[in-house]
């Protein structure tokens, strides 16, 4: 864990203030609707067999945010971005390797306790209209558990339609697949991850990417070095 002159330090050269709110990515979360509803939304695939693995978002220009249990014993992964359908034009979608992985140091798979995890892609993305990235609260005011039942958000009992549901093609509940609860601004901040559906109640399960934020910011912005120190 970062100390906290450290993590003020850090926070304090690369994030951007957006109203009230301090996003990792500047022009983060916005879609033009008439060309991608979800331009964020990353299909995580294998170049063993092009298998589908799961979804993600893009968080910023080199990664990907999606869940531990999607990267655990995976190699050889690429991303594809955009409209990711192949009946589609080659221009609507680009395909970028994965270079390395990060899973949540703790990890476990028999709980689904932080499931949370960081795809670094081989190059930098070039944002486009139907390429861009979501937004990344990086200091949340609220402390909230680590991963809760959609039916338990925030005394939700069940999943709006003014839910960030759309899937790019793919089913909706596909494991790495983002939330975002509504709110006043135009932009779309990212709220959850959907990590597994609850055996027993059958309630879909996100981990709150806002507690993880400490975690997320250092990799997504290539402070190794710091957090080894």
């Amino acid at each position: 864990m970062m100390i906290g002159a450290q993590w003020i330090a850090i926070c304090s050269l690369v994030v951007f203030h957006q109203g009230s709110a301090i996003f990792l990515e500047n022009n983060c979360g916005v879609a033009d609707l008439s060309v991608n509803l979800s331009p964020w939304l990353a299909i995580i695939q294998s170049k063993i067999n092009t298998k589908f693995v799961c979804t993600g978002t893009l968080i910023n220009k080199r990664y990907v945010l999606t869940t531990a249990s999607c990267l655990v014993n995976q190699h050889e992964l690429f991303v594809c971005l955009g409209k990711c359908d192949r009946s589609l034009k080659n221009n609507s979608y680009e395909k970028i390797d994965a270079q390395l992985v990060h899973v949540h140091e703790s990890y476990l798979s028999s709980t689904h306790q932080n499931d949370i995890g960081l795809l670094r892609l081989q190059t930098d993305v070039e944002y486009k209209k139907h390429i861009k990235a979501i937004c990344i609260v990086v200091s949340p005011q609220q402390i909230w558990p680590k991963s809760i039942p959609i039916s338990l958000w925030s005394g939700i009992k069940s999943i709006p339609k003014s839910f960030d549901s759309s899937c790019g093609g793919l089913p909706c509940k596909s494991i790495g697949n983002p939330l975002s609860i509504p709110s006043k601004g135009p932009q779309k901040v990212q709220h959850g991850i959907l990590s597994y559906r609850n055996a027993t109640t059958f309630a879909f399960v996100y981990t709150n990417v806002m507690v993880y934020a400490d975690w997320i910011v250092p990799r997504a912005l290539d402070f190794d070095i710091v957090l080894n120190y």
